[in-house]
């Protein structure tokens, strides 16, 4: 008999036994779904806000220098997202429950397992964990079944984080909901430093104006306010003279304030820098005139009047003044006087003049106004009414010249410092002015419309003294030269969003609530992970395993990788899978049922 051989069978083609896994992989990418979207949406959100925001005075509120739309879009993403996490939190709050039924069946302790209907609501809230599902599992809870039947705890806990789950995604919506209607573009003023040799705001004299008295005599050769000659005289830098006369100019102006003082014109800059956005300390100069009527000090009256044509006047009180009682509007004239008594006049031929210097002027408005004017209808004594209508004016004037720093904000002026110029300014002044009378067009103009808005002649000599103020510095304004300011600020107005506070807060609360909840959840399950078959019981907690139980069995019930590996058809003809369907039983018995044709039996 031949001796019996043996066969080496090799086992290496074995493979491991299958078993459901992926139960860290399933607990991250859960915790990672609940917890990063959200908290990456507020990190960006408060970055953004807190990397442009601008320094303001308002407790209540943010200001961010970007456009609050781009703010409100990602703030609505939190709202978006925290409404599809419930099916996320519910799946990792799944392995408590996957642990305890999986405990209970091994111990045999069927009174601590869920009851069919109880296993509905379990697969119902995994499986959809949306508002319906959580309506369904809150109607079991409070009825009389949840009662008698003694669910399981983590099948309570299960319907409870659906609901906190919802409660904080409602919460979250509201928090956006509210930052978005209190969120508001708005106007803001930054300040920053501004350079000064970039604004040239502060005027100074030229320097031929420092090394002498500025007589005419003096600016023939070495001109100061303007060029003599014997026609009179030509403005320094006439382009830039004639733009200021006109208030067309973009570098220099003639403004006024009101001082402690009295009115002042100044020359500075268009606006005082309000549209450059410039806040600033500078220096100028400053003109500031008091008129007050001269008939009564002249002892002229109507009655002086002896002739249509023109009847000449010689004042009593300032006896160096002589002029006109009436004569054509045309007829304007000007007398400069060496002080306050009027007896001597002035010139700035040769010998400066004081500070204040007086002058008298006299004139007459246009005539086309009639007898409507106040002045004439209350029988004014400081004017002269005129036989074909209008009136005549004599005003004794005294003009101070000052050195001024100044201080604008915004284009008004919280700060004047006048002091007095010494005489050789003022005579700078005078000798331009006198000499060219290039304002005297605006001086009877402003006579007119003087007299036309004046209740009594103060009024109406109050604005001539402001607008000769205006002329006296219009003249020299092209011969001063422009210099740095002593201080300034640079003014920046721009639209922001003014986000408060309340809601923002709230809302990174309400999201700082939810990802504190899907991190609990997360140690929660990973306790868990101690079990070694939780895996298996968590994925079988499905509709998935519960279809295949009922209408696959065998394969439903022998170890697999995936519990797609139960309805895998691989090697099947077309044709001769399962089919399922739904009818109704024998009518014997009636009711309804399943029906499976299995066409390989």
């Amino acid at each position: 008999m031949a001796p019996p051989v043996y066969a080496t069978v090799s086992t290496n083609y074995l493979e491991p036994p299958r078993r459901i896994t992926g139960k860290y992989a399933n607990i991250f990418l859960g915790f990672l779904i609940l917890t990063l979207p959200l908290a990456a949406l507020v990190a960006v959100l408060l970055g953004l806000i807190y990397h442009y925001r601008v320094e303001q005075n308002d407790h209540g509120a943010l200001y961010v220098d970007i456009n609050p739309t781009i703010l409100m879009k990602i703030a609505s993403l939190s709202s978006l997202v925290a409404g599809f996490l419930t099916s996320v939190a519910v799946g990792l709050a799944a392995y408590p429950l996957a642990s305890a039924v999986l405990t209970k069946t091994r111990d045999g302790d069927s009174d601590a397992l869920l009851s069919p209907f109880q296993y509905y609501l379990t697969l119902d809230l995994v499986e959809n964990a949306g508002y319906f599902s959580v309506w369904r599992w809150l109607k079991f809870r409070f009825s009389k079944i949840q009662k008698q039947t003694n669910p399981p705890p983590q099948l309570l806990n299960l319907g409870r984080i659906a609901c906190l789950t919802l409660i904080f995604g409602g919460l979250i919506f509201v928090g956006e909901t509210w930052l978005h209607f209190k969120t508001d573009p708005t106007e803001f003023t930054q300040f920053g430093p501004l350079r000064s040799e970039t604004a040239v705001y502060s005027m100074i004299l030229n320097s031929n104006c420092t090394t002498q008295d500025n007589t005419y005599n003096d600016q023939w050769n070495n001109p100061c306010s303007f060029s003599p000659s014997i026609r009179g005289g030509y403005f320094l830098n006439p382009i830039t003279t004639l733009e200021v006369f006109n208030n067309i100019s973009t570098t220099r102006s003639v403004n006024v304030v009101d001082s402690t003082d009295g009115t002042h014109a100044f020359l500075g800059i268009p606006s005082n820098g309000r549209f450059q956005g410039h806040d600033f300390t500078a220096t100028s100069f400053s003109a500031s005139t008091q008129c007050q009527s001269a008939t009564a000090a002249c002892d002229v009256s109507r009655a002086n009047i002896t002739s249509g044509a023109g009847s000449f006047f010689h004042c009593a009180k300032y006896t160096a003044w002589y002029g006109l009682v009436n004569g054509p509007r045309e007829d304007f004239s000007k007398h400069y006087f060496t002080d306050a008594t009027g007896t001597q006049n002035a010139s700035s031929l040769d010998k400066t003049i004081s500070n204040p210097f007086y002058v008298g002027f006299g004139g007459f408005t246009d005539p086309s106004a009639g007898a409507a004017l106040k002045l004439i209808q209350n029988n004014d004594l400081g004017v002269i009414a005129q036989e074909f209508g209008g009136v005549g004016y004599l005003f004794f004037c005294n003009t101070t010249v000052n050195d001024v720093t100044y201080t604008a904000v915004n284009g008004s002026i919280t700060d004047f410092t006048a002091t007095p110029s010494n005489r050789s300014v003022s005579t700078a002044l005078m000798a331009a002015e006198s000499n060219l009378n290039s304002g005297e067009i605006r001086l009877r103009a402003a006579a007119d419309l003087g007299a036309i808005l004046a209740n009594n002649t103060q009024d109406m000599a109050n604005a001539f003294a402001l607008e000769y103020s205006r002329v006296l510095l219009s003249t020299v304004s092209g011969s001063f030269q422009a210099s740095p300011i002593l201080d300034g600020w640079q003014r920046t107005t721009k639209i922001v969003a003014r986000v408060p506070t309340a809601p923002l807060y709230f809302l990174v609360a309400s999201v700082g609530v939810m990802i504190g909840m899907g991190i609990w959840l997360t140690i929660a399950a990973l306790i868990t992970t101690r079990i070694k078959d939780i895996e298996e019981v968590r994925a079988r907690l499905s509709v998935k395993q519960l279809v295949a139980d009922r209408m696959e069995p065998e394969q439903a019930r022998v170890p697999i990788r995936s519990l797609d590996d139960i309805f895998t058809t691989d090697g099947v003809p077309p044709g001769l899978t399962k089919r399922i369907g739904i009818g109704k039983r024998h009518s014997s018995v009636g009711g309804w049922e399943f029906k499976v044709w299995d066409p390989l039996k």
